[in-house]
């Protein structure tokens, strides 16, 4: 199983999915991190959309750059997060997590314990 996370610097939780440059993303195996890597994360200038926020209905299109890089994993992990993100997340199969959590660790122990919980209400608009 795998999980990304949005961050900056490959020990905290980016607070923002779309300013996040990379993502780390971890794989989890009987209860345990046994690999972490890092891959970039292109943002709202990059790819083939123009900047800024989509509505949910747009979502996919604006967002389908950003998520590809983790096309492989299960759950999306953030602090915080637009609406139109959010949904294209959950259309590409993937599970939107946001968090108050500070660190990737905090999280990987989070989601091992069966304790990460989705925080909708962390959505910004």
């Amino acid at each position: 199983m795998k999980i990304a996370i949005v961050s900056d610097d490959a020990r905290t939780v980016s607070q923002h999915f779309g300013r996040a440059t990379h993502y780390v993303v971890l794989t989890i195996e009987d209860g345990r991190v046994t690999a972490r890597e890092a891959r970039e994360k292109l943002g709202h200038t990059e790819g083939s959309h123009e900047p800024g926020h989509a509505s949910a209905e747009a979502a996919d299109h604006p967002h389908r750059d950003m998520i590809g890089a983790v096309d492989d994993c299960k759950l999306l992990v953030a602090g915080r997060m637009g609406p139109g993100a959010y949904e294209a997340i959950r259309s590409r199969g993937l599970q939107p997590v946001l968090t108050e959590l500070r660190t990737i660790d905090d999280v990987a122990d989070a989601y091992v314990r069966g304790a990460l919980v989705d925080r909708p209400e962390r959505l910004h608009r």
